[in-house]
């Protein structure tokens, strides 16, 4: 009986653990596949890419100065457990302009001279800018949150039917993705990622 206490006890607490990892550099920004035993993510670029002129500042800019990226976020679980939910906070290192994400909801975090503002949006292809307390941007038609050096946002999975993210079964893994723009040239390569995963043990 007190074999079995404890080890529900250490069940238990395994459980209702919240592991935290941080990624960044080479360690985010790389398509190989990790061998090692956890949890992983890893952030790709695609190869398709346009760019636009945005003229943030009303100075009459008409050349392309701003490039377009889609980043696949693919959450490994390399673990026997079943991974019963995560999320990950991604805080940019420079200038961002996003655009869409799918999956998943964004709660969106805005340093300014009043003060933080923290608003989620649930799905950011549906982005209305007058439903949100967000600072955004409009440039040819497309309505963009935007992020400067510091800011961040934290993905949050869904775990509806259409886009079922989480749990993770042990050895799978889910891609949400995001498409944002950055000074051309420039990605996102600077940025740190924080991933938080919950276990639930087989």
């Amino acid at each position: 009986m007190l074999v079995f206490a404890v080890s529900f006890a250490k069940v238990y607490m395994y459980n209702h653990t919240r592991h935290n990892k941080t990624f960044s550099g080479e360690s985010l920004f790389t398509s190989e596949k990790p061998s090692s035993n956890g949890v992983f993510v890893n952030a790709i670029p695609r190869g398709s890419t346009w760019t636009k002129a945005f003229d943030i500042n009303n100075e009459g800019i008409t050349e392309h100065n701003f490039q377009a990226y889609t980043y696949d976020f693919t959450v490994s679980n390399n673990t026997a457990d079943e991974v019963s939910d995560f999320s990950f906070k991604l805080t940019f290192e420079n200038k961002v302009f996003l655009l869409s994400a799918w999956n998943g909801a964004l709660e969106i975090h805005q340093n300014t001279y009043d003060g933080e503002i923290v608003d989620t949006v649930p799905d950011l292809r549906e982005y209305v800018p007058e439903n949100h307390n967000l600072k955004s941007v409009t440039f040819d038609g497309e309505s963009l949150i935007s992020m400067n050096p510091g800011d961040y946002i934290v993905y949050l999975p869904s775990s509806s039917m259409n886009a079922l993210e989480v749990p993770i079964n042990p050895n799978e893994g889910t891609t949400p993705g995001i498409i944002l723009y950055t000074a051309i040239d420039e990605g996102i390569e600077t940025a740190t990622l924080d991933n938080v995963e919950a276990y639930k043990k087989q």
